[in-house]
C-alpha cells in the first residue's frame, strides 16, 4: 500500500500477558509528567497578560498595554522581547536538560529521571512564586525548564516501554492528557487569580506549578523502573519480576529474552550519539528531527502559551482573555481523551492526517476573522459578540485537532521507531528540536504577530500543509508494532528500505526464521499493514499501568511551564517589576492603537525562550546518562532540576534570577522530554503502547490545565506577587516527578543495556516476556556508536520522522 496504510493482523503471534491493573497504575503516574508541561503552558500566557504581573517585572510592557487604545494597533502592544525572554528561557533549559537526561535515563533509569524532572520543576516553581525581579523569574524558569526537559525525555520512552504493545498508543497519549490537563488546570487558576485584590494573583499562578511538580516527583517513589531499563543496568532478576508484574503473568521468557538480547546488542554501542548519525539509522534520525520541529510549526504551543496575551490583544479584555483560554484548555484536555481511545485502533498516520486537515480549516477561519475586523492596521474597534464567539470556537476546534494528533503524536512515534542502542539518544534529539523550535517560535511570536497580522495564521497553515504531505508520504504505520520488531516496519517500506544493507538484516531476518513461519509473514508496503508478529503473552498489569503513570507524569513540568509562563508574563505585576518596558509599553496603548505589537519585546521573549536553549542541551546530554545509568535516573534529573528552576523562578527578584531558574527548568523539561517518552515505550506492552505512551502528551496537558488555573487565581491577588506562586508552583510538578522516579524501575531494555540480566528479566517478568529483549539487547551492544550509526542509510527512514514530526507540531 503506497504511501502507508494500516496495520492487518494475520496469524500473528503476540506475548501472553494482560492489560492490569498495575500497568494502567503507572502509565497513569508517569504520564503525570505531562502535568508539569501542561501547566506551565497553560499558566504563563495568563500570567503574562495580568497587569500586576506586568507592571512588577515589565513596565514598559504594562504602560505601552494600558496606553493602548481600542483604536490603535492592537498586534503589537505585548510586543517586548525582555517578557518573551522570562517565557522562552524554560525551553533553552529544557532543551540543555533533555541533552543531559540521555545519559541519565540509561545510567541511572527512567525513574529517576522522571524524579529528577518534577523534583526541579518544584523548586523552579517555588523560586518564581517568590520572585521578586526578572533574575529570579529567570532562574525560576530555568528550573522549571529542567524539570520539564527531564520528564519529556523520561515519560514518553517509560510509557512505550511498559505498556503492552497492544495499547502502547493509548497509554504513551496519557502523557499527553496530562500535558492537556495541566492546561486545564492553569487556565482555571489564571482566570480566578487574575481577580484577586492587589495584584499577587500570578504568584499563586507561577507558585501553583510546585504542586504537579510535586505530584509527579513523589508519584514516581511509586514506580518501578521498566524492564528495559533494567536490563540496561543489568538487573536481571528485577527485570523479570517487573515483566511479570505488569503483564500479570509468569511466562514471560520470550520477551524477556528479547528484551536482554536487545540490552546486549545495546551496549556493544559505545558512542549512540556518533552511531545514529551513520546510514542505517537516517531513516528514524530524520523522523526525530522533522516530527518534533513540524510538532511546533502546528503552531499549536505558541497559542496555548501566548493564549490569554492572543485574546486579550484581541480586545476581549483581561478576564475575557483568560476565560477564552480555560476553555480552550478544557477542550484540549477532552480531545486528547479521544486520542487515547482511538490511536490503537485507527493508527498514527489516520490521527495525523485528520487532525492536520482540522487545523488547516480553522486556520483559514481564523485569518479570514481577523482579518475582516482587524485588518493590517490592528484597529478592531468594538468587537462585537459573535466575532468573539467565533475565535474562540475555530481556536477549540483547532485546539481539538492538535490534541488528537500532533501532539501526542509527536512524542509517541519518535518513542517507539528507534532501536535501543540508539533509542536514548535519538529521544535526546527530538527533545532538543522540540524545544529549540519551541524557543525559536516562542521568541519570535510576539514580533511576527506585530508584524504579520492576521498573516501569522497563514504561515502556520502553510506549515500543516506542508507536514501533513510529508506524512502521508513517507511515514509507516506502527499501530500494532512490537517495539523490539519496529526495524521491519522501515526495512519493508519503499522509500526507506533502501538504507538497510545486507548485513543490518542478519539480527532482523534471524528472528524473523526464530519466531515466524512463511505463512505468517507478510509486509504491506509503503508503512502499510504488518501482517507478521509477535504476541508475547502477559497481561496488562496493574505495575505497567503504574508505572506509566508516573513516568508520564513528566510531562506534568512540561505541560506546567507550558501553561504558566505566558499567564506570568501578562501580569501587569511581573511585568513591571522584571519588565518595565513591557509593562509601561502596555499600559500606554490605547485601545485605538496597533493592537498587534504591544507585547512585542525581545528581552522578555529571551526570558521565556532561554528554557528551550537549556532544554536542547540538557536533551543531549541526556542520552549519554540515559544510556550509562538507565532511564529512570535521567527522569529524576528531570524533575530535580525542573524542581530547582521553580524554586529560583519563586523567589526571583531580578531578570538574571529569572533566567537562571529557567535554565534550570530547561534542563528538568530537556532530561524528561528525552527519557520519558523511550521509558514509556519500552515498558508498554506493544499492544498498548501507543495509548500508554500518549499518557505522556496526557500529563502535559493536564500541566496547562493546572497552570491556567494557577494563573487564573494568581493573577487575582493583591499585593502583585500572584506571579511568584504561579512560577514557584513548578516545584509540585518537579518533585512529584522526581519522587515518583522512586518508586519505578528502569525499562526492560534499558537494564540489559547495562548488563542487568537477572534484574531484567525479573522485571520483565512482571509485565511480560524477555527473549525478544535480550536479543535485541544483544544486538544493540554492537553498535559501538550510536549517534553515528543514526545517522547510517538504514535508519534515515526513522531519522526523518523523528526530526520532522516535532517540527510539524
Amino acid at each position: 500500500m503506497a504511501g502507508g496504510g494500516g496495520v492487518t493482523s494475520c496469524s500473528v503471534k503476540n506475548y501472553p500477558g494482560k492489560f492490569t491493573s498495575k500497568v494502567f497504575f503507572t502509565c497513569i503516574v508517569a504520564a503525570s509528567g505531562g502535568l508539569i508541561f501542561g501547566y506551565d503552558l497553560g499558566i504563563s500566557g495568563g500570567v503574562t497578560s495580568m497587569d500586576s504581573f506586568l507592571e512588577k517585572f515589565f513596565p514598559k510592557v504594562y504602560r505601552k498595554e494600558i496606553s493602548v487604545k481600542p483604536s490603535d494597533d492592537q498586534y503589537c502592544k505585548f510586543d517586548s522581547q525582555t517578557l518573551t525572554l522570562f517565557t522562552s528561557s524554560l525551553y533553552l533549559a529544557a532543551l540543555l536538560s533533555s541533552m543531559t537526561a540521555s545519559r541519565i535515563t540509561r545510567g541511572l533509569g527512567r525513574r529517576m529521571t522522571m524524579m529528577f524532572g518534577g523534583l526541579f520543576f518544584a523548586i523552579g516553581a517555588v523560586i518564581n512564586g517568590f520572585a521578586e525581579n526578572v533574575l529570579m523569574l529567570i532562574i525560576g524558569r530555568v528550573l522549571l525548564g529542567f524539570g520539564i526537559g527531564f520528564a519529556n525525555q523520561s515519560v514518553p520512552i517509560y510509557l512505550s516501554e511498559i505498556a503492552p504493545f497492544k495499547y502502547r498508543g493509548a497509554m504513551n497519549i496519557m502523557f499527553q492528557l496530562s500535558i492537556t490537563i495541566g492546561i486545564l488546570i492553569a487556565n482555571l487558576l489564571n482566570y480566578f487569580t487574575a481577580k484577586i485584590e492587589d495584584g499577587w494573583g500570578w504568584r499563586l499562578s507561577l507558585g501553583g506549578a510546585v504542586v504537579p511538580g510535586l505530584v509527579f516527583f513523589f508519584g514516581c517513589f511509586f514506580l518501578t523502573d521498566s524492564p528495559n531499563s533494567l536490563l540496561e543496568r543489568d538487573k536481571f532478576e528485577e527485570a523479570k519480576v517487573q515483566l511479570q508484574k505488569i503483564r500479570g503473568i509468569d511466562n514471560v521468557e520470550e520477551e524477556f529474552n528479547d528484551l536482554a538480547k536487545a540490552s546486549e546488542a545495546a551496549k556493544l554501542v559505545q558512542n549512540p550519539w556518533r552511531e545514529i548519525l551513520t546510514r542505517k539509522y537516517r531513516p528514524q534520525l530524520i523522523f526525530a528531527v522533522l516530527i518534533p520541529l513540524f510538532q511546533q510549526l502546528t503552531g499549536m504551543n505558541v497559542f496555548v502559551f501566548y493564549a490569554p496575551v492572543l485574546f486579550k490583544s484581541m480586545g476581549f479584555g483581561n478576564n475575557a482573555s483568560l476565560m477564552s483560554a480555560l476553555i480552550t484548555s478544557i477542550v484540549n484536555f477532552f480531545a486528547t481523551l479521544v486520542s487515547i481511545a482511538t490511536v490503537d485502533k485507527f493508527g498514527r498516520r489516520t490521527l495525523f492526517l485528520e487532525g492536520g486537515l482540522q487545523m488547516l480549516l480553522c486556520q483559514f477561519v481564523m485569518t479570514v476573522s481577523i482579518a475582516s475586523k482587524f485588518g493590517t492596521s490592528g484597529n478592531p474597534g468594538e468587537l462585537p459578540l459573535w466575532f468573539s464567539m467565533l475565535v474562540v470556537i475555530a481556536m477549540c476546534v483547532y485546539i481539538a485537532g492538535f490534541a488528537w494528533s500532533w501532539g501526542p503524536l509527536g512524542w509517541l512515534v519518535p518513542s517507539e521507531i528507534f532501536p535501543l542502542e540508539i533509542r536514548s539518544a535519538a529521544q535526546s534529539i527530538t527533545v532538543a528540536v522540540n524545544m529549540i523550535f519551541t524557543f525559536c517560535i516562542a521568541q519570535v511570536f510576539t514580533t511576527m504577530l506585530c508584524n504579520l497580522k492576521f498573516g501569522l495564521f497563514i504561515f502556520f497553515a502553510v506549515c500543516v500543509v506542508g507536514m501533513s504531505i510529508f506524512i502521508f508520504k513517507f511515514l509507516p504505520e506502527t499501530k500494532g508494532v512490537p517495539i523490539e520488531e519496529m526495524s521491519i516496519v522501515w526495512k519493508n517500506h519503499p522509500r526507506w528500505s533502501k538504507y538497510f544493507v545486507e548485513k543490518d538484516l542478519i539480527l532482523i531476518r534471524i528472528r524473523i526464521k526464530l519466531y515466524f513461519k512463511p505463512s505468517q509473514l507478510e509486509i504491506m508496503a509503503g508503512g502499510g499493514g504488518v501482517t507478521w508478529g509477535k504476541n508475547y503473552p502477559g497481561k496488562f498489569t496493574s505495575k505497567v499501568l503504574f508505572t506509566c503513570i508516573v513516568a508520564a507524569s513528566g510531562g506534568l513540568i512540561f505541560g506546567y511551564d507550558l501553561g504558566i509562563s505566558g499567564g506570568v508574563t501578562s501580569m501587569d505585576s511581573f511585568l513591571e517589576k522584571f519588565f518595565p518596558k513591557v509593562y509601561r509599553k502596555e499600559i500606554s496603548v490605547k485601545p485605538s492603537d496597533d493592537q498587534y505589537c504591544k507585547f512585542d519585546s525581545q528581552t522578555l521573549t529571551l526570558f521565556t525562550s532561554s528554557l528551550y536553549l537549556a532544554a536542547l542541551l540538557s536533551s543531549m546530554t541526556a542520552s549519554r546518562i540515559t544510556r550509562g545509568l538507565g532511564r529512570r535516573m535521567t527522569m529524576m534529573f528531570g524533575g530535580l532540576f525542573f524542581a530547582i528552576g521553580a524554586v529560583i523562578n519563586g523567589f526571583a527578584e531580578n531578570v538574571l534570577m529569572l533566567i537562571i531558574g529557567r535554565v534550570l527548568l530547561g534542563f528538568g523539561i530537556g532530561f524528561a522530554n528525552q527519557s520519558v517518552p523511550i521509558y514509556l515505550s519500552e515498558i508498554a506492552p506493544f499492544k498498548y503502547r501507543g495509548a500508554l505512551n500518549i499518557m505522556f502528551q496526557l500529563s502535559i496537558t493536564i500541566g496547562i490545565l493546572v497552570a491556567n488555573l494557577l494563573n487564573y487565581f494568581t493573577a487575582k491577588i493583591e499585593g502583585g506577587w500572584g506571579w511568584r506562586l504561579s512560577l514557584g508552583g513548578a516545584v509540585v510538578p518537579g518533585l512529584v516527578f522526581f519522587l515518583g522516579c522512586f518508586f519505578l524501575t528502569d525499562s526492560l531494555n534499558s537494564l540489559p543495556e547495562r548488563d542487568k540480566f537477572k534484574e531484567a528479566k525479573v522485571q520483565l517478568q512482571k509485565i511480560r516476556e524477555f527473549n525478544d529483549l535480550a536479543r535485541a539487547s544483544e544486538a544493540a551492544k554492537l553498535v559501538q556508536n550510536p549517534w553515528r550509526e543514526i545517522l547510517a542509510r538504514k535508519y534515515r527512514p526513522q531519522l526523518i520522522f523523528v526530526i520532522l514530526i516535532p517540527l510539524f507540531q
